[in-house]
């Protein structure tokens, strides 16, 4: 194996190089006293395992790991640090190990044994990207295209993390700043515990995103970080694309529109009632209702009105404020002689009118 020490004290880095020789473990290992010329370094180099120093001047050992995770995702990572056991969980990344200085043979040890075993471990996992599908109506989940009513377990580390992901994946294949999101999700600390809690949501992320198989990759440049959907769907895109297609409901596409408004199920993203996500939420709501509108008027016109009458209950569910709708379903059970059906809908309609004023 390879290894990469990162270290801005020298005895302490010759220490863990001196360490890790004894160890007979690895063919090379590489030092850096200082953080950045270890980046530009690691943009070229490829290597398996690195011990990081979490605390150094100018970039963390946590924004170093994001930096080999973009590149390298598969390189475990080991972060050395002063901090004692319980201030070290609040750098938790989800990384191979960590070790309190001063390392001591005994604990290097273990942190080498977990490395060997990750990387069969690794070996095993590594599969072919797969095309599949995101879906964001209701919570977020993910299929494949071999299982598509099979959703994959994802285990988020943080809600932090899944938000954050939801957010990029909401601004696809666009480039964020990165004072977008420490200004949006850490708004309130400052700005060092804000970058160290960052990288460390976005390496939870790459970490999650490994586990899925699909084909997503978290890009990151000098401006911002990318989410890049290569073979993979969004449940969004898909729905809208295939609406805009169908075009007018007719005859001939009706059963078609049918199963497009069944494909909205839930709002976007409600399941997590996210702020950012709330104009989008509507505006997909708003073109739902309008669809689901068309499809009540065109089965009303071919005189189906019990098929109507069971959308129309849908969009209420969806938006139990629209008067309009209880005017329509007055209707059609006037229409079909459900009389007590009928004078229920405008009992609740001036409930309803109530309520507002």
């Amino acid at each position: 194996m390879i290894a990469l020490i990162v270290d801005d004290e020298p005895l302490a880095m010759k220490q863990l190089y001196r360490l890790l020789k004894e160890s007979r473990m690895f063919s090379t290992i590489v030092t850096f006293n200082d953080a950045v010329d270890a980046r530009a370094y690691v943009k070229n180099n490829a290597f398996d395992i690195a011990f990081l120093d979490i605390e150094m001047p100018i970039i963390s050992g946590i924004e170093l790991a994001d930096t080999i995770q973009s590149l390298y995702p598969h390189v475990h990572i080991v972060f050395i640090t002063a901090f004692d056991e319980y201030a070290v969980k609040a750098f938790e990344m989800n990384a191979l190990d960590y070790i309190v200085k001063p390392v001591t043979k005994k604990r290097l040890k273990i942190s080498i044994e977990r490395a060997q075993l990750a990387k069969t471990s690794t070996k095993k996992e590594q599969t072919k990207k797969q095309e599949g599908m995101i879906h964001c109506f209701g919570s977020l989940a993910f299929t494949v295209s071999t299982e598509p009513h099979k959703e994959r377990e994802v285990k988020w580390r943080t809600s932090k993390a899944r938000e954050l992901f939801c957010y990029l994946l909401h601004y696809r294949n666009k480039i964020i700043r990165k004072d977008i999101f420490l200004d949006l999700f850490w708004p309130d600390i400052d700005i060092k515990r804000a970058n160290t809690q960052f990288y460390s949501t976005i390496y939870q992320i790459r970490k999650t995103l490994h586990t899925i198989h699909l084909d997503i990759k978290l890009t990151r440049y000098e401006t911002g970080y990318q989410l890049e959907l290569q073979d993979v769907l969004v449940d969004v895109d898909e729905w809208e694309t295939s609406l805009q297609r169908l075009g007018n409901v007719k005859d001939d596409n009706i059963e078609k529109h049918l199963e497009m408004m069944g494909y909205y199920t839930q709002p976007y993203f409600d399941y997590y009632d996210y702020v950012w996500a709330e104009s989008e939420k509507m505006r997909l709501q708003h073109l739902w209702l309008q669809h689901a509108q068309q499809i009540v008027a065109f089965l009303i016109e071919k005189k189906a009105y019990e098929r109507a009458i069971k959308i129309c209950y849908r969009i209420q569910t969806i938006d139990p404020y629209q008067e309009q709708i209880y005017h329509t379903l007055i209707d059609l059970y006037n229409k079909v002689g459900n009389i007590e059906a009928a004078i229920e809908q405008y009992s609740l309609l001036q409930k309803i009118k109530q309520d507002i004023t």
